[in-house]
């Protein structure tokens, strides 16, 4: 599973909109949706936002842990 993959199904399973993982992790709607499409990969800063948004680890969203 791609990291894209990971914050959709993450994102999806807490029931957020791309919207609001934006505004907290303090970036724009197209940020969520070009990482989630693959089309960019988030540095570590924007990863660790990311993550903290979804209330889980850079390491789940990379794939190197299976718990959220």
């Amino acid at each position: 599973m791609t990291i894209g993959q990971r914050i959709r199904k993450r994102r999806e399973s807490l029931g957020l909109k791309q919207v609001v993982v934006a505004m907290i992790a303090g970036c724009s709607l197209k940020t969520i949706w070009d990482v989630e499409n693959e089309k960019v990969m988030p540095r570590i800063d924007m990863a660790q936002r990311i993550a903290w948004a979804l209330e889980t680890t850079v390491g789940y969203l990379l794939g190197e842990t299976e718990g959220n």
